[in-house]
């Protein structure tokens, strides 16, 4: 066999073909520092970056990071509802408690109160850094004192791609 030479224009030196390149979803990929968004995180790389982040309100978060986190908060808070009897909890006797709900409700409230203030701090970190990836300063989330109208703002704003602007609040 002979090896087959290859000419190589000079932007291309190290790169043989665009598929040789890495997979920039591969398991092998680094993530990149907790300062920098982590376009295309997985599931347990944004939930690590969510805690890792606890504080930190320089920077920016990616769309899969902001949005990881909250179909996982929007899991749990329905299986916690699921575990209080859920909206669905009808109970037409003539006793106050008759499927022992004070005790269910007890302890599935202090559950959900550890779990909101384990998690309020860096879900506002998260907020404010996502606001930075659009290119919007963190004061922004401020429109949620707006009923409604700023609720709706701010959905949109999460949900615009990067801009690269951005970088301006690493």
């Amino acid at each position: 066999m002979s090896s087959a030479r290859t000419t190589r224009r000079p932007g291309e030196q190290g790169i043989r073909s665009r598929d040789e390149r890495q997979n920039p979803m591969s398991p092998s990929t680094l993530e990149p520092p907790l300062t920098l968004p982590y376009y295309g995180a997985p599931p347990m790389a944004a939930l690590r970056r969510f805690f890792g982040n606890y504080l930190r309100f320089r920077g920016r978060a990616s769309r899969a990071e902001y949005w990881w986190i909250i179909l996982l908060g929007s899991v749990l808070t329905g299986l916690l509802q699921l575990a209080d009897g859920g909206p669905w909890r009808l109970d037409f006797t003539l006793t106050p408690y008759p499927s022992g709900a004070p005790f269910q409700t007890f302890w599935v409230s202090l559950a959900a109160g550890a779990i909101a203030l384990a998690t309020f701090l860096p879900s506002l970190s998260l907020i404010w850094r996502r606001l930075h990836d659009v290119n919007r300063s963190g004061l922004w989330i401020l429109l949620i004192l707006v009923p409604i109208a700023g609720y709706v703002f701010l959905l949109i704003l999460f949900v615009l791609p990067p801009r690269p602007e951005g970088a301006r609040f690493d």
